[in-house]
């Protein structure tokens, strides 16, 4: 079932004075003065009585540093629009923290109370995790309320057991892959950049390759220097001209340019 709130944060944290929002708060409020405790059942007494289900959220763009969201989207049929909303109401450079059951477990959908199941197949359109665009769905949803947001780390929790704490990482990785009930819990950690600061490339954009002398193949400039050794091993790279590609198909072949990418595209990364 994963952890309440108080067992990742003390009820009296003061998250350093940043306005935090703690959505679906249940019965785990946060007392400091600066969050706001959000549920829809008055017997938790939350600060704001609201809905999740109903859209938009009770505030106006831009309102928090930090949103908290821990077990609440497995609970709502609309999770996906309250996860936009999420992104609206966070500041520029401001932190979305979720926590969901961990994949295969049977209290994805084992709860009456819980309707959705979430894992890192949910959230594409988000910057940083968008695959190619391969049928008409993922082309018409690429872009999002929810793009401004970029996945900058993803937390697994194994159920605790005295024979996991004996297994090497390889293996507790294996077993978080391929078998049940292993993973108790998620972890999804998202930060909002200003607009502008982070777009996709266009496709058929002309950027900078160099190209081996041995095996001919073109790579992306950041890649390495010019004059280095491609990975081959047996030939070294000279700049070539710029060359006019599309560009998803470049990074289909090479994901893990995906990342340099960003890395050179994103101010303050």
């Amino acid at each position: 079932m994963g952890t309440t709130a108080h067992q990742k944060y003390p009820k009296n944290y003061t998250f350093d004075g940043k306005k935090v929002l703690n959505i679906g708060c249940g019965f785990t409020k946060f007392t400091a003065k600066n969050v706001t405790n959000l549920d829809k059942y008055e017997c938790c007494d939350p600060d704001i009585l609201f809905d999740l289900e109903d859209s938009p959220l009770p505030f106006k763009d831009e309102t928090f540093d930090y949103v908290f969201a821990n077990h609440v989207f497995e609970h709502l049929h609309n999770w996906w629009q309250c996860f936009e909303e999420c992104s609206r109401v966070l500041k520029p450079g401001g932190k979305l923290d979720v926590y969901v059951p961990g994949s295969g477990s049977d209290s994805e959908l084992g709860y009456r109370d819980h309707v959705s199941i979430i894992n890192l197949c949910s959230f594409y359109g988000v910057t940083g995790y968008r695959p190619i665009k391969c049928n008409a769905w993922t082309y018409e949803n690429a872009e999002t309320p929810a793009s401004d947001l970029k996945l900058i780390q993803y937390k697994q929790y194994l159920i605790e057991g005295s024979f996991i704490k004996l297994l090497p990482q390889s293996a507790k990785n294996w077993c978080a892959l391929h078998l049940r009930n292993m993973l108790d819990e998620e972890g999804y950690i998202f930060i909002k950049y200003r607009n502008g600061d982070l777009k996709m490339p266009k496709e058929n954009t002309v950027i900078n390759l160099y190209k081996c002398f041995s095996c001919g193949r073109l790579r992306y400039e950041k890649e390495f220097a010019s004059g280095d050794r491609c990975k081959c091993g047996s030939g070294r790279v000279t700049a070539a001209n710029p060359t006019k590609l599309n560009i998803f198909r470049y990074f289909l072949n090479n994901p893990k340019m995906i990342k340099v990418w960003f890395k050179e595209n994103v101010k303050g990364n």
